[in-house]
């Protein structure tokens, strides 16, 4: 399966990874591609959410989960209500950047970016942020 850009600065394989379960990362880009309403999801999520950050920092935004299909999902323990089937959630970090520095400037700089959820994990220091839906668009900000 041939890569693709979804924007500017990130790629279909760039969106669909899983360092924990490798072997599902085919049959994930393939549901992703058979599904164009998807893949323009993931376009609008990637270029709406990423874009900003990297826009701002100049630097490697590393992607440890954005789409991924139910049986990802369910293999991450991701939530039933995960955005992230929808392709609507990225989870993330940005080289050589403090995460918690990361996840206060998107809360307290960032207001134009469109976020529904604002998760900062400092075990695993990434962050997870998900899009606004018609029926969610609260924005809920948690340090875990």
């Amino acid at each position: 399966m041939k890569d693709f850009a979804i924007t500017e600065h990130y790629s279909m394989y760039n969106l669909t990874v899983s360092e924990d379960y490798p072997h599902l990362v085919l049959p994930n880009r393939n549901f992703l591609c058979r599904n164009p309403y998807l893949v323009s999801r993931l376009t609008l999520t990637t270029d709406r959410i990423l874009e900003p950050i990297y826009s701002y920092y100049q630097k490697k935004v590393i992607v440890t989960s954005a789409f991924r299909y139910l049986l990802l999902n369910s293999s991450v323990g991701g939530s039933k209500y995960s955005q992230h089937p929808k392709a609507e959630a990225i989870d993330f970090t940005v080289e050589n950047e403090n995460m918690l520095d990361v996840f206060n400037y998107i809360e307290y700089n960032l207001l134009g970016l469109e976020w529904n959820q604002l998760i900062y994990y400092p075990k695993m220091n990434i962050i997870h942020i998900s899009m606004p839906t018609k029926t969610n668009n609260m924005r809920t900000k948690i340090k875990i």
